[in-house]
């Protein structure tokens, strides 16, 4: 199950071990560089695994996420395209076909620029040099990157703005034609630039985050599921329960006795 992050600065960076993040989705473009170790990549429901020295490099509002198999040791950054306007048209245009670029392929400026961004951001200097780093290591990514196309009728800003208002309404009674209606759109029109972009259809992307919701209080309350799929944004019990199963193969009553035990 996904989930969409919302950030609030236009830079994140850090180093750490043992990364494992479930499946999400934000407008940001994301590059997690392996140090050591090994990681299962999931993007868009594709799995591959990196090894040290590969890096993965996620476009704007592509679903990925990381796993790590044994122990692994990464840097990542999280970034807003509007840093780089020279490629912005290229991030909203474009997309990877393939995230992953083997370590063996990788020009060394990339790596220090890498190192330098780190360096920099986390003595607070000046942030130019930073940016000018990002420019030497995003260019050349981009150049081991198989890009494609998207189709010119899917608008960027539409699925962002979806995004942004499932991510604000879905515990309340929404479905795809409230949605369409809210925004103005068709139905149709907004069904399919979502499906094209997300790799999902919009009613399911909805249904994993209220379970998302309704797991968190299946294990840290005692409240009825009954309650709970109210709660979560489900009409009724029935609709909680065939959506459930659907998504996690089991009940809710079921997976509420597995990890409590």
């Amino acid at each position: 199950m996904i989930f969409y992050e919302n950030k609030s600065s236009h830079l994140y960076c850090w180093q750490g071990s043992n990364m494992t993040f479930p499946p999400h989705i934000h407008k940001e473009l994301e590059i997690l560089y392996l140090l050591e170790g090994e990681i299962e990549l999931t993007v868009n429901s594709k799995q591959q695994v990196l090894h040290g020295g590969d890096i993965s490099f996620a476009f704007p509002n592509t679903i990925h996420g990381y796993k790590t198999i044994s122990q692994s040791h990464y840097y990542i950054l999280i970034f807003n395209g509007d840093l780089l306007p020279l490629y912005k048209n290229v991030f909203s245009t474009c997309k990877a076909a393939e995230c992953r670029i083997p370590g063996p392929s990788i020009p060394g400026e990339v790596y220090s620029s890498l190192s330098s961004i780190f360096s920099e951001t986390q003595s607070g200097n000046n942030p130019g040099i930073t940016t000018g780093y990002l420019y030497i290591a995003v260019a050349r990514l981009l150049e081991l990157l198989n890009l494609q196309k998207v189709n010119k009728e899917v608008s960027v800003n539409l699925v962002e703005k979806v995004l942004n208002y499932i991510q604000q309404n879905y515990l309340n009674a929404i479905n795809l034609n409230s949605i369409a209606a809210e925004l103005d759109i068709s139905p149709f029109y907004l069904s399919r630039v979502f499906s094209n972009n997300i790799g999902l259809r919009l009613d399911t992307y909805i249904n994993e985050l209220r379970i998302n919701y309704a797991n968190h209080l299946l294990l840290s309350t005692d409240k009825q599921i009954t309650e709970i799929a109210l709660e979560s944004g489900f009409e009724t019990l029935r609709t909680f329960n065939r959506a459930y199963r659907n998504i996690t193969s089991i009940t809710p009553r079921e997976y509420r006795k597995q990890h409590l035990r």
